[in-house]
């Protein structure tokens, strides 16, 4: 036999309820959220920079092994691309991964282009 369902149990489970709860659980992480926010931001900065390193290398081609020499030239003439205690990606694996996510990415532009051209 089913239970009866309390007053407080049924408001705990209306949509109320649970946004108030969400809301204000989230609001002493809004300084956190900002910092997190501004991170990716910074991250993403930096893997366009491996990712156009990487891109350079394929395209002049040039051995993987030049990748991390590449990122301290960088790294001197002033862009800060060092990683914060991470991983630096300058692994063999780690620049083929980024090499071949660029050419994924080129041949399915490509590929768009060709199917929207007119014959």
């Amino acid at each position: 036999m089913p239970s009866k369902m309390t007053n407080h149990e049924r408001h705990s489970a209306t949509k109320e309820h649970l946004m108030t709860v969400t809301t204000s659980s989230l609001k002493p992480q809004a300084p956190m959220r900002k910092l997190i926010a501004e991170k990716v931001i910074r991250d993403n900065d930096k893997i366009t920079i491996y990712l156009k390193c990487a891109y350079h290398l394929a395209k002049r081609e040039l051995p993987k092994s030049k990748f991390s020499a590449m990122l301290d030239l960088i790294d001197m003439l002033g862009c800060d691309i060092k990683t914060e205690g991470h991983a630096t990606y300058t692994s063999h694996q780690r620049i083929t991964e980024f090499q071949s996510a660029l050419a994924t990415t080129i041949l399915q532009e490509k590929l768009e282009d060709i199917k929207q051209s007119v014959f």
